[in-house]
C-alpha cells in the first residue's frame, strides 16, 4: 500500500486525528495540516481557495499525499507539527464545496482525488475534520489556478514552486500510460449463491500499456467456487492475475473486459473486500483495498 493509501485510511476516526496532535505529528513528503480561515461555517474563502488549489498541485505533482482539513501548526524550524485541532462546524458541506471546486482549482484536473469527512464526536454534531487523498498524478505538470499561478510541488515538508528546469523535464517527459480498473460482482447460479466477479480495464492516459497486469484477491465473505474462471485471469495461489506478455491497451478510454472470476457469498452478504494490484510498463503499481457491492 502507497504510502498516501495508508495514511487516509488510518485518518477514519476523531481519535486517530486527535493522536495526530498529541504526537506533535510534523508535515512531511506525503502529510498537510491546514486551519481553515473560518470554522464556523463550510464556505471556501479566498485563502481556503487557495491552500486547496496549491496543495493539489504540489501533491499531484509529487509522490502525492494526504491532507487533513482543522489542524492547526505551530512552526519550529523549518517544519510546521500539528498543535491544535479546530474541527469545521459544517464539514459535510466544505467538503462538499471542496470536491465541486476540484475542476477549476487547478489545470489540469487532477483526478482521482479522495475527500471524506471525520465526525469531531456527538457532542458536536456536524462538525468534523475533512481528510483529503491526492495521488500522484502521471498527467501533470498542473497548475494552480489561483494566487500566483504557479506549479508547486512537494519537496520533503514544504511546497515549492517548481524551477525552470523541473517545469522543462515535466513538459518533456513521454506521455504515460493511465490504467484504471473497474469490478463488479453480480448473481448468476442463485441456488448456490454464485456470482461472476467480472473485471474491466481502460487506459485514459496519453500512451499505449504494454504488459497490463492485474491482480485479484478477495477475503470473506467471498469463497471459492468450482465454475470455471473465464477471459484471461488465471489462479496463482489466492489469487487471480492477468498477465498477457504481448498485450496492449491503446489510449482510447473505452472499458474492456479482461475477464470474470466466480466466486460464492452467503445469504445476507451485500458485499465482499478485494485486494487490487495494477500496474503496465512505464506505470507505477497501484495497490489498493476495495468493498464490491453484489448486484442481483
Amino acid at each position: 500500500m502507497e504510502r498516501p493509501d495508508y495514511l487516509f485510511k488510518q485518518l477514519g476516526t476523531a481519535e486517530a486525528i486527535r493522536q495526530l496532535v498529541t504526537d506533535e505529528e510534523p508535515e512531511s513528503l506525503h502529510l498537510e495540516f491546514k486551519q481553515k480561515a473560518d470554522p464556523r461555517d463550510g464556505k471556501l474563502s479566498d485563502s481556503d481557495k487557495r491552500n486547496w488549489a496549491q496543495v493539489l498541485s504540489a501533491f499531484a505533482n509529487a509522490a502525492g499525499g494526504v491532507v487533513v482539513w482543522g489542524v492547526a501548526t505551530r512552526t519550529q524550524g523549518a517544519i510546521d507539527y500539528a498543535d491544535k485541532l479546530l474541527p469545521i462546524a459544517a464539514a459535510e458541506d466544505f467538503a462538499g464545496r471542496l470536491d465541486k471546486a476540484l475542476p477549476d482549482y487547478c489545470e489540469p484536473v487532477v483526478e482521482r482525488v479522495e475527500i471524506k469527512v471525520v465526525p469531531a464526536g456527538p457532542d458536536a454534531p456536524g462538525s468534523g475534520f475533512v481528510v483529503a487523498k491526492i495521488p500522484a498524478s502521471d498527467k501533470g505538470p498542473h497548475r494552480a489556478k489561483l494566487g500566483p499561478r504557479e506549479y508547486y510541488r512537494r519537496v520533503q515538508a514544504s511546497k515549492l514552486a517548481m524551477e525552470h528546469y523541473e517545469l522543462e523535464d515535466a513538459f518533456g517527459r513521454r506521455p504515460r500510460p493511465v490504467l484504471e480498473v473497474e469490478l463488479s460482482a453480480r448473481l448468476f447460479a442463485p441456488e448456490v449463491r454464485a456470482y461472476r466477479l467480472t473485471v474491466r480495464i481502460r487506459n485514459t492516459g496519453r500512451w499505449i500499456a504494454k504488459y497490463p497486469f492485474v491482480s485479484i484477491r478477495y477475503e470473506p465473505p467471498a469463497s471459492p467456487s468450482s465454475f470455471t474462471v473465464s477471459g484471461l485471469f488465471r489462479p496463482v495461489g489466492d489469487r487471480f492475475e492477468y498477465a498477457i506478455s504481448d498485450e496492449v491497451v491503446h489510449p482510447t478510454g473505452e472499458w474492456m473486459t479482461v475477464g470474470t472470476i466466480p466466486l460464492l457469498l452467503p445469504v445476507g452478504a451485500s458485499g465482499f473486500p478485494v485486494h487490487l494490484l495494477c500496474c503496465c510498463e512505464g506505470l507505477r503499481a497501484e495497490r489498493r483495498e476495495e468493498l464490491v457491492q453484489v448486484e442481483s
